[in-house]
């Protein structure tokens, strides 16, 4: 059903309302987006940045517009694994003054709150203090995986910054509704509005004008959250759980709720790491969730592009300036070209300058982030409600090499990992000329127009 950025076919019928009974083939309203609707069996195909950390509370950042380029090899790597990894986001911590683009309005607030997860035991942790045993235990991971010799409890009690944004007008079907904006791994709360470069990357901005309320959070161990032990605390399992805790707030309105309200109904949008983070959110808490936006993700993972492309280092070794007091396992990308690589499509599908300011400003990534990629991978069973997979068709780390084997990657993702979500409600949408950081190529704003377009129709 999507036009020319995906290609569909069913093996049994789909009916939802959109849908023709008697062909079996969707009849697409024509402002309807080319998202593939044929759900488990189908292979379908400037403002300123939100003051963060490397500029005072009344500093101004204006962005350049110069241009370079670069080569975009990490495509010809051939995929390793199915298992579940990985993801990105962007820059350093967030200190936010009210904005929300040329619509409403943006807070910086925090949640104060308590968690408790099992967490893995490394058989092979690295010691804390030596940099070439953390980055081993990185490359080992990225090659034969973590061992892991059991879990143990942990419990914390944690700052969690996040941005609010309220609706710039009222639509009454949306009132009670939240989008939750999830990061990947080395980027924070600030990708969710394009780094300043343009409400056409502000996801806030866009949503915000569709009468949205929305939430992106700094996940424990970014941006200007709590940043507690990065192997033995920073890892899948409690980030499930933090975000579990505050989503029970909003939705009970309780003392740690550091919204201005409650909300009824969640929907969590996640980016690469923060997908899969949000897919065991649906299956460890399938409640909590009334639609799913996962970008950035799918259950194939190329694991040997990852590990060929990416240059590791301690955050504090890099940056010390920004990062002056981190634990070495807080580690992020060394080199710019690298990361372009591996989170951007080919030239000419995103701005340069936007690639740049990324490198400059990225976050980091905790060593214990990087095990858990086994805990990550477990089916969402018991979640039934809508879930819509987001994945440009040059993403380097989530999806193969062509157009068709990508979509056939985001159709299978729909069976892997949402088995219990029924075929009518599971879509997915391949946006051309789209790398890993879907939201800041060119193609964002189609991507949130379609994203938008999904949701007036799923629920």
């Amino acid at each position: 059903m999507s036009g020319h950025d995906s290609i569909g076919s069913s093996h049994r019928p789909l009916f939802p309302p959109y849908l023709n009974e008697q062909s079996h083939q969707a009849e697409v309203p024509k402002d309807w987006p080319d998202i593939n609707m044929s759900g488990h069996h189908s292979i379908g195909s400037s403002h300123r940045p939100l003051f963060p950390p490397y500029l005072g509370p009344h500093e101004v950042q204006h962005c350049g517009s110069q241009t370079h380029t670069r080569p975009n090899t990490m495509h010809s790597l051939k995929p390793s694994s199915l298992l579940l990894l990985l993801g990105a986001s962007l820059s350093a911590a967030s200190v936010v003054p009210p904005r929300g683009g040329k619509n409403g309005g943006c807070s910086a607030i925090d949640f104060l709150l308590s968690a408790t997860a099992d967490n893995n035991v490394y058989t092979n942790a690295p010691d804390p203090n030596n940099v070439d045993e953390i980055l081993q235990f990185l490359t080992d991971a990225f090659t034969t995986g973590t061992a892991i010799s059991g879990t143990t409890p942990v419990t914390g009690h944690y700052t969690i910054h996040a941005v609010y944004c309220k609706p710039a007008k009222k639509v009454k079907k949306h009132a009670d509704t939240l989008q939750l904006l999830v990061h990947g791994v080395t980027y924070n709360s600030t990708m969710w509005e394009g780094y300043g470069f343009g409400d056409q990357y502000n996801w806030h901005a866009y949503f915000n004008a569709q009468g949205y309320a929305t939430l992106a959070i700094d996940r424990l161990g970014h941006g200007l959250s709590s940043r507690p032990d990065p192997l033995t605390v920073v890892q899948g399992a409690m980030h499930v759980e933090v975000i579990h805790q505050l989503i029970t707030s909003v939705k009970t309105n309780s003392a740690s709720n550091a919204l201005d309200k409650g909300y009824s109904d969640i929907v969590y949008v996640g980016h690469s790491f923060g997908s899969q983070i949000g897919s065991q959110v649906l299956h460890l808490h399938p409640s909590d969730i009334t639609a799913a936006i996962l970008t950035g993700y799918s259950t194939f993972v190329n694991f040997t592009g990852i590990r060929n492309t990416f240059q590791w280092q301690p955050a504090t070794l890099h940056d010390p300036s920004r990062f002056p007091s981190l634990p070495l396992g807080y580690v992020t990308i060394a080199t710019e070209a690298s990361r372009t690589v591996g989170f951007y499509g080919s030239k000419g599908t995103y701005d340069p300058a936007m690639a740049h300011f990324d490198f400059a400003h990225e976050d980091t990534f905790p060593d214990g982030e990087m095990g858990s990629t086994v805990f990550l991978a477990q089916p969402a069973r018991g979640y039934t409600n809508p879930v819509l997979v987001v994945t440009g068709t040059e993403d380097a780390i989530f999806c193969p090499d062509t157009k068709a084997e990508c979509e056939k990657a985001l159709a299978n993702t729909g069976t892997t990992a949402f088995p219990d979500v029924p075929p009518s409600k599971f879509a997915y949408y391949a946006p051309v000329d789209t790398g890993h950081d879907l939201t800041l190529h060119y193609s964002a704003p189609n991507i949130m127009k379609r994203v938008h377009k999904w949701l007036e129709h799923s629920w």
